[in-house]
């Protein structure tokens, strides 16, 4: 008996909702949670064309959805990204954020680059090339080293 099974993406995920394992589509929650995801999608369109200009702090609490529900939203790119996010802190320092998908300040932005780079030059002498010394393309003189040694 010959079985076949065609390629399948299992792209497991956990449901930004109610916290259950799914098989992620396209959506953020899970099938279960579609319906009220969309009632909160809903409110917050009419939070926002209600009270243009607010932050989306203003607008979670108008709707009366959590702060994450209406970021995943902006992240997903269901709203205009209309909603001013002065209230989105840094993860590292809690500063002003520069936007709602980097969640950092230009200051700690530049420190983790900086720490980057200083981790590429540590690590650069570990996994570069050994070098050989002597003369590279002299295989006479690298052979005669080797016979002296």
């Amino acid at each position: 008996m010959d079985l076949t099974f065609a390629a399948v993406d299992f792209n497991l995920k956990k449901c930004a909702r109610c916290k259950h394992l799914y098989f992620q589509v396209d959506s953020p929650v899970c099938e279960s949670c579609m319906p009220d995801e969309e009632d909160d999608f809903h409110r917050i369109r009419d939070s926002i064309i209600a009270n243009p200009g607010a932050n989306a702090e203003k607008v979670a609490k108008k709707a009366n959805v959590s702060l994450g529900c209406v970021m995943r939203m902006i992240e997903a790119e269901r709203l205009a990204h209309n909603v001013p996010s002065e209230k989105i802190r840094c993860g590292r320092c809690g500063g002003r954020a520069l936007s709602a998908s980097k969640r950092l300040c230009n200051r700690c932005l530049a420190v983790l680059e900086r720490q980057v780079i200083e981790a590429m030059i540590e690590l650069r002498p570990k996994y570069a090339p050994k070098r050989m010394r002597g003369k590279m393309n002299d295989i006479h003189a690298l052979v005669s080293q080797k016979r002296r040694s």
